[in-house]
């Protein structure tokens, strides 16, 4: 983690009510943009509902504390991974301390956002091809394609990379797929496979 954390007050309702110059730096807003506004308008929509459901079960239990680590949208359209520490849930006031990990440019997010829509795009047209009447090789083929780009898929969500030999064995089993494919499967569903070597390394590597 990088130096102090940021500090922020919030209200039951999970209101902003003070922060601190550490928040805002880390966020890259002005005090006056952060006072005000429900932090959760500003944790990462991936992330919201888990975060959401670890501090509802601290109330239950009585705890009062809990920790998680989360994404959260800076101004520039960046994002920045925490790990946010929340004291005195249930109280009239609550004490925040947002500790940051790493931070992720602009460009690399546009870069994830659109591997995203690759893999949803793929989604979309396996669906309609299991729809049809498939050899036994052509669901083999189907499936083998599915549990590689899932596991990419995995990656989107999770937002991390991993062992770059992993990624790698992932980007060469797509493509060695895909060209087996290539006289057994549909052109327009091979189409939604367009995840090319190239984009995918400067996905990864943005990391």
């Amino acid at each position: 983690m990088e130096g102090e954390p940021g500090n922020v007050v919030l209200a039951f309702d999970w209101t902003q009510l003070t922060v601190d110059e550490k928040y805002c730096q880390i966020l890259g807003y002005e005090e006056d943009e952060l006072v005000g506004r429900k932090m959760w308008d500003l944790i990462h929509i991936a992330d919201v509902e888990k975060c959401q459901s670890m501090v509802a079960n601290s109330a239950r239990s009585g705890k009062g504390t809990v920790t998680f680590t989360n994404k959260m949208n800076c101004k520039d359209g960046s994002l920045v991974i925490v790990s946010t520490e929340v004291r005195n849930i249930g109280k009239k006031e609550m004490i925040c301390l947002i500790h940051l990990i790493s931070s992720e440019s602009k460009e690399t997010r546009h870069l994830w956002n659109v591997l995203n829509d690759r893999v949803e795009e793929f989604k979309r047209a396996s669906r309609e091809l299991k729809s049809t009447r498939l050899s036994k090789h052509q669901k083999e083929l189907v499936h083998a394609l599915e549990n590689v780009v899932y596991s990419m898929e995995r990656i989107v969500m999770n937002n991390t990379a991993g062992p770059r030999s992993s990624v790698s064995k992932q980007i060469n089993s797509l493509h060695t797929l895909s060209n087996n494919a290539l006289f057994s499967l549909p052109m327009r569903f091979l189409s939604s496979l367009s995840f090319s070597n190239i984009f995918l390394n400067q996905v990864f590597q943005s990391k």
